[in-house]
């Protein structure tokens, strides 16, 4: 589910109150999670959705240039939508959670204080098993809970 998607499931009304984009080299370690060489280009997305004026999630997603490029990505787009849109649904995603507390200097739209929010730190996949996307997603914690399913193997 997209976080425009959990946002609405909640009943509260979705707005987004920064949104920033920039070109980026991948690092080693971006490289091997997008399936990508060391270096090649990147468009990184930084966007804070907000349910009912409080800030619910802050996130970062970076997609290879030309992924993006092929979509002809805009600001302020689903990116499930616009990877659908050129035939790369959304198929799977790996993802490590991990509890984090984001001050001001994190995230200047905090203002004085601090968040308790989730990191979702995790790469996205197509039907084919090919990356697509990498995110670190920080959900707050006043206004998500997540249920997992465990299965055994």
């Amino acid at each position: 589910m997209s976080v425009t998607d959990m946002i609405k499931s909640v009943g509260a009304v979705l707005s987004t109150s920064h949104i920033q984009m920039d070109t980026i080299a991948a690092s080693e370690s971006l490289a091997e999670r997008l399936g990508i060489e060391p270096g090649d280009a990147c468009v990184c997305i930084e966007r804070v959705r907000r349910a009912d004026d409080a800030i619910a999630a802050y996130c970062i997603d970076t997609i290879p240039k030309p992924l993006f490029d092929a979509a002809q990505g805009e600001l302020g787009e689903s990116l499930f939508g616009m990877f659908a849109r050129i035939g790369r649904r959304l198929s799977h995603t790996r993802t490590s959670i991990q509890p984090t507390i984001l001050t001001p200097r994190d995230l200047p739209e905090l203002g004085d204080g601090f968040g308790l929010f989730l990191l979702l730190d995790e790469v996205d996949f197509d039907q084919g098993g090919e990356p697509l996307c990498y995110s670190n997603d920080y959900y707050n914690t006043s206004i998500f809970k997540f249920d997992l399913v465990r299965k055994r193997r």
